[in-house]
């Protein structure tokens, strides 16, 4: 590839990424489909899902969610969607949030960049629709709409790594409890820039005495947004997962734009020598082309999963092992997901 074909590749990328902060701005989100039920009796419902929030919140307000985080605030909601409403009901505890929700496989869900309160709830539910699991949302604000692009970059790499200590407690407590519920599988999923929340985690020690007996399943680091360089370092810190997964797409065009702002290329683009030994590798160029998100069908973007991608996440997000007897190995690092 020529210098000036680069050029445009990463110009074109940064245009993808910037779309973030300019959907902000512009979209008006229908916050009087959130209802704040506050100490009304919760219903027990299979379309519930939890969501662990640092968010400042103003219940005078209709959208009492602030665009802004707050290390220092966080608690947990019970989410019902029903109705073409959700129906937010507070809990003080996580021990008595985990009992309200189904018999099902868990997945604690991070997302990335360019999400608000309103956007986290919708990837939530679709997670717990496609997949038929139980889910845990970390929110944290990644996208405020008074901020430019830069700004919104750097507020969201800040906040996604401030969260760590909050999210570690609420996983000690699951790790904890693990025996309560050792019939399902457990399965951590970071999204893009979330896996930032990840690294500063590990790197801050705390997880360490977790290596003792390994109670997560599947942890899953899908398109991380985290430099590429060193990860194998910190990666191998991880022990208490019986399986690690890098999902990565050198065509990214969301991660080549982050590229760009952040002076480094992304784990999740293009994975960097030296590896984690004990971590699955995926490539999904082949089968995803510039895709960003390939785990959920966004119903206002084009992109649809293929059968095999939906077939891979469903065993993945259930906490097994998928089949890749039949796959071939990547060019770069690990194994390339078939185009369908």
């Amino acid at each position: 590839m020529s210098l000036l074909q680069l050029f445009w590749v990463l110009f074109f990328s940064l245009m993808c990424f910037c779309h973030v902060s300019a959907a902000a701005r512009g979209f008006k989100e229908p916050w009087h489909r959130v209802q704040w039920k506050g100490h009304t009796p919760r219903p027990e419902a299979q379309s519930a899902f939890l969501m662990l929030s640092n968010r400042p919140m103003d219940f005078t307000r209709s959208h009492f969610a602030a665009e802004r985080s707050d290390t220092n605030c966080w608690q947990y909601l019970y989410v019902v969607d029903e109705d073409s409403a959700w129906k937010i009901y507070p809990f003080y505890t996580l021990n008595e949030a985990l009992k309200s929700l189904p018999n099902r496989d868990w997945v604690i869900y991070t997302e990335g960049m360019g999400k608000t309160f309103y956007g986290n709830l919708r990837r939530a539910s679709a997670m717990r629709q496609t997949y038929q699991v139980n889910v845990v949302l970390f929110d944290y604000a990644s996208m405020a709409s008074d901020l430019g692009i830069i700004q919104n970059f750097r507020m969201s790499m800040r906040n996604a790594a401030q969260g760590y200590a909050a999210y570690f407690r609420m996983m000690d407590t699951i790790r904890m409890r693990r025996a309560t519920f050792k019939e399902q599988t457990l399965s951590l999923f970071f999204h893009s820039m979330g896996n930032l929340l990840l690294e500063v985690l590990v790197q801050s020690g705390l997880t360490q005495k977790w290596n003792a007996e390994p109670f997560i399943d599947n942890l899953i680091l899908n398109a991380p947004c985290t430099n590429r360089k060193g990860h194998h370092r910190w990666l191998n810190r991880i022990q208490w997962a019986k399986r690690k997964w890098v999902h990565y797409n050198r065509a990214d065009t969301k991660l080549n734009g982050a590229a760009l702002l952040s002076g480094n290329r992304k784990l999740g683009s293009k994975p960097k020598y030296p590896f984690d030994r004990s971590t699955y590798y995926i490539d999904f160029n082949r089968a995803c082309e510039r895709t960003h998100n390939y785990f959920l069908d966004i119903p206002e973007r084009s992109f649809r999963r293929s059968w095999l991608i939906m077939a891979y996440f469903e065993v993945l997000l259930h906490g097994k092992v998928p089949d890749m007897s039949k796959w071939q190995k990547s060019k770069v690092v690990g194994w390339e997901m078939p185009r369908a």
